[in-house]
């Protein structure tokens, strides 16, 4: 069954900085004859097709459920899109959109507007020259955006959009971020093995590490495997094994009546200077005063 829902937009609305102006969901059998359907063109003043393609007055989510069609806008050039891939509408571009007629499709829609909807729908965020996200965890998307949309059909308030729904839009757009950050890094070289490695350094961290035959059990020279550790956590390995052991530490010293000395043999320190000088560098007091200052007697 398709279910749609518009709203007008209040002059306080806009001033919120966020809005929805509709959303819903819609079914395309294949072959179709019309696209798109008439309900849309009336209601929001926009034609999706992609012969004629108009400027957007607002950003939009589409999840495509079922079936697959084409996408295009003004940095991107036309793309299939497949059941499972979800795709950004940009405020102020133009953009084409349609079912394919072989097909059809069966999409979810939230569309969104204000000043706080163009900020977030740019880079460094989402960008229109990429707006294609293919959702290995569309079960998880699909049951946000359902849910979302339920919420908003059912609510009984067909003058104005609740401003309570911005704050499930942001949660919506912040788990579209979240997927899109982790794909990121996991793209760089070599993200899989440094990850393997800090696991590696978390369980082993109390102990000396010889980050030679670490590196050489990576398949990496020690230069590239420091270089890339580096890179991906903004933390050398050693720094890295060195907070893990200051963490510890401070446990100890809030938890436990052991002597300073013994804390720093507990925690993987060779002497107790050093670790006494590397935690006070962290701290900013020594052990014994950060004890102190946190009503521990020793």
């Amino acid at each position: 069954m398709e279910v749609y829902k518009f709203f007008p937009t209040s002059s306080l609305q806009k001033q919120w900085g966020l809005y929805l102006t509709d959303c819903g969901r819609e079914v395309i059998p294949a072959h179709y004859v019309i696209y798109p359907p008439q309900i849309l063109m009336d209601a929001t003043q926009h034609n999706f097709d992609e012969k004629k393609r108009r400027r957007m007055a607002y950003s939009q989510l589409v999840y495509i459920r079922n079936g697959q069609g084409y996408y295009e806008n003004e940095h991107f050039k036309k793309t299939r899109v497949m059941s499972g891939t979800l795709f950004f509408v940009f405020q102020e571009l133009y953009c084409g959109l349609r079912p394919d007629p072989k097909t059809g499709w069966e999409i979810y829609w939230i569309s969104f507007g204000g000043d706080q909807a163009k900020r977030l729908m740019q880079e460094p965020f989402f960008s229109p020259r990429a707006p294609v996200m293919e959702l290995a965890e569309s079960a998880q998307i699909e049951t946000s955006i359902r849910t979302f949309i339920d919420r908003v059909i059912d609510e009984d308030a067909y003058y104005k959009t609740p401003y309570s729904v911005t704050g499930q839009l942001l949660e919506l757009l912040g788990q579209l971020l979240e997927i899109k950050e982790k794909r990121t890094a996991l793209s760089a070289p070599g993200e899989d093995l440094i990850r393997r490695a800090q696991a590696f350094i978390s369980s082993h961290a109390l102990e000396k590490i010889n980050y030679d035959d670490l590196a050489r059990q990576l398949g990496m020279s020690k230069r590239t495997f420091w270089r890339k550790f580096k890179l991906i956590t903004n933390s050398s390995p050693l720094s890295y094994q060195l907070a893990i052991r200051l963490n510890y530490a401070q446990r100890l010293l809030l938890t436990t009546q052991l002597s300073i000395a013994e804390i720093a043999a507990h925690a993987g320190f060779e002497t107790v200077y050093y670790f006494s000088a590397l935690f006070t560098k962290k701290a900013g007091v020594s052990p014994l005063r950060y004890r102190k200052n946190n009503g521990k007697k020793t």
